[in-house]
């Protein structure tokens, strides 16, 4: 089939080694208190509709940021998880 391609063909693509201080050895440290927080606030999440698929797209982003070594992830997770943070603080 033309055009077609396996799904890790098609994430490979994306993922590049990108600003790497992003995801350097003290900023893994940062990124895994962030999850956590995010984690945390999930259940509270819950109230707001649909906060918590917002959520698990930071947590996919910095997923993939840890994984590939990609700041560019590491930056769009820290992007949803301030927007997740500045509507939950100003809906309550």
């Amino acid at each position: 089939m033309a055009g077609y391609c396996r799904p890790e063909e098609f994430i490979d693509r994306w993922l590049k080694a990108r600003l790497k201080f992003l995801t350097g050895k003290t900023c893994i440290y940062m990124i895994a208190a962030v999850c956590v927080f995010m984690g945390l606030l999930t259940p509270i999440l819950e109230f707001i509709p649909f906060s918590a698929q917002f959520a698990g797209a930071a947590l996919i982003a910095f997923g993939f940021a840890v994984i590939s070594g990609d700041g560019l992830f590491a930056l769009l997770g820290y992007l949803i998880e301030t927007v997740i943070a500045g509507c939950l603080f100003t809906s309550f």
